[in-house]
């Protein structure tokens, strides 16, 4: 093979290698991407990590919540004055958790259905929540504290309607012994009989209360990732209004990487169509479209415009009003206004000027 031929061969290769890259750089499917769809992946991913990175931060804000395994029995502390802070929520599955329904998001509206209750087909639950210290020692089973024996800990108590009855029972009766003493400081026993039953136990049973001065005593200590030591006071309850904040539409869409979709007719659905470039009187939606122009610029200078047509005679008004009709005239029933067309005049047409002269 010559030269040339050699030369000729290799262009011909790459032509045909960069045009086959081309058409691989633009499929993408399964784990592989290519070209610019895994530079799209990759910018993706980027924002993936960020989120889950947030998410793990705000998380560390929140409290864990209490539940207990079926067939046992536990008992708790009540830190609120009374019962008093209630919501709409869903409980989304966890994937990094094998599924386990532990993101919780307000539901915004569990009348018509927010955005959570139409993507993922969810009914929300109306949840009554306490703050409690849970009494059951429990055993660290990972991390570098695996094996430490934890006595005591402070969680969120979320109630479902089936139990919240029990729960207002339970609060009316410690009022009718004294009015003026809160819930605060009451033990109670919590039963859970099977797996069927609510995480948070079936059946409640009023044990004694707690004095202030043997709450106190419940603070914890420990170090954070900095080696800095960190004091909690666990006799507090929660600042719901921290620990549950009410996100709005577009602050949980980012959350579950939604499309957020803004009330129709808002400001804000007008600014998200001026970002999407969807202006509908931008310079380029005019082209083709000619007919909506009143005028044309472009008219010609010899361009005479057509007469106007005569306007019809107006009914006379008054008595013996008849409808005006134009009535032929003159020969052959001619018309006096085509007379007038052919130059004939009224008088040279009508009876009285063929008379013969005397």
């Amino acid at each position: 093979m010559s030269k040339s031929n050699r030369r000729s061969s290799r262009q011909s290769t790459r032509r045909s290698s960069s045009s086959e890259s081309r058409v691989r750089s633009s499929r993408s499917g399964g784990s592989s991407f290519r070209g610019s769809a895994g530079r799209e992946q990759a910018e993706l991913e980027r924002q993936a990590i960020k989120r889950r990175q947030k998410e793990r931060l705000e998380a560390g804000n929140e409290p864990f919540r209490y539940w207990m395994g079926p067939d046992s029995e536990r008992q708790i502390v009540v830190l609120d004055d009374q019962i008093q802070f209630f919501r709409y929520e869903h409980a989304l599955p966890n994937p990094q958790k094998n599924n386990i329904p532990d993101r919780f998001f307000p539901c915004l509206n569990h009348e018509t259905g927010c955005q959570i209750c139409k993507e993922f087909d969810d009914t929300p639950y109306y949840g009554m929540y306490m703050s409690v210290i849970d009494l059951e020692p429990y055993i660290i089973k990972s991390g570098p504290r695996e094996g430490e024996e934890i006595p005591w800990s402070r969680k969120l108590f979320m109630v479902k309607s089936g139990m919240q009855r029990d729960w207002f029972r339970a609060e009316d009766s410690l009022k009718r012994e004294d009015e003026h003493r809160p819930m605060r400081g009451a033990i109670f026993r919590i039963f859970r009989d099977d797996d069927k039953k609510p995480r948070t136990g079936n059946s409640i049973e009023f044990v004694e209360y707690m004095d202030e001065e043997e709450l106190s005593e419940y603070v914890r200590e420990w170090e954070d990732r900095d080696r800095k030591l960190n004091t909690e006071d666990c006799s507090v309850p929660f600042d719901y209004d921290e620990i549950m904040p009410d996100w709005d539409e577009k602050e949980i869409a980012e959350r579950l990487n939604l499309k957020h979709k803004p009330r129709p007719g808002s400001r804000e659905e007008a600014e998200q169509e001026m970002d999407d470039g969807d202006d509908p009187y931008g310079e380029d939606d005019l082209d083709g479209y000619e007919d909506d122009i009143p005028f044309d610029p472009d008219e010609p200078e010899d361009f005479e415009e057509e007469p106007d047509e005569p306007e019809e005679p107006e009914e006379p008004r008054g008595r013996g009003r008849r409808k005006m009709e134009e009535k032929p005239s003159g020969r052959r029933g001619a018309t006096r206004a085509q007379r007038e067309k052919r130059g004939e005049s009224d008088r040279a047409s009508s009876p009285r000027s063929r008379r013969r002269p005397r």
